[in-house]
């Protein structure tokens, strides 16, 4: 926790009060945060290929095919970053025709599980319920085309709806979370956070 409160001053120093020996002190810890996170990302790359290692290894029913086929992509595409770079026409083939259709392709699948849970969510059994549904059909008419054929005043009321009730609400849960984000950090620099330490308070 001394280390905590100790790297979390010199930090906010750095931040809001800059200083020549702040900024160096900063500027260091700011390079042993890349260090640790690419650490953290090698550990976890590791932990995956040894997983994946074991299922191919045992011949895990109904896990080694997938095992197999996530070794040697995920493989192949480590050694096309690191050995051609992220700039070069493989890569960036890989990217767009391997990995976006099937980003699509999974988000495509849980568009159905999606609209079931809106047909759920939007039945009316409260007023809460109802204003949901009159806003989502608004929504919907008002980017689909054929609500602008039916009548230009959904375009209008959707646009009303994103740009005043959305943002608004975005901005006071953005708020709400960013103070949350300070009395935290402020309770973690005190040490009166201690749920990180696996201890209840």
């Amino acid at each position: 926790m001394i280390l905590i409160f100790v790297v979390g001053i010199i930090v906010l120093f750095d931040w809001f009060i800059p200083t020549p020996a702040g900024s160096i002190a900063g500027k260091v810890l700011r390079d042993w945060n890349v260090i640790i996170v690419a650490l953290a990302i090698g550990l976890g790359a590791f932990t995956m290929y040894r997983m994946h290692y074991r299922h191919l290894v045992r011949r895990t029913p109904g896990q080694w095919p997938y095992s197999a086929v996530t070794l040697v992509v995920s493989t192949l595409y480590i050694v096309v970053g690191v050995g051609l770079g992220a700039g070069t026409p493989t890569y960036k083939w890989m990217y767009s025709n391997v990995i976006l259709p099937l980003g699509g392709a999974v988000f495509a699948s849980v568009a159905f599980y999606i609209a079931s849970a809106a047909y759920r969510a939007m039945k009316v059994r409260s007023i809460e319920a109802a204003l949901l549904l009159v806003s989502g059909l608004i929504m919907l008419l008002a980017t689909a085309p054929i609500g602008s054929v039916i009548w230009s005043g959904f375009l209008t009321g959707g646009n009303w709806l994103m740009d005043t009730v959305v943002t608004g609400t975005y901005r006071a849960f953005t708020i709400g979370i960013a103070l949350g984000f300070i009395l935290t950090g402020v309770r973690t620099l005190l040490g009166l956070e201690t749920a990180w330490l696996g201890r209840r308070e």
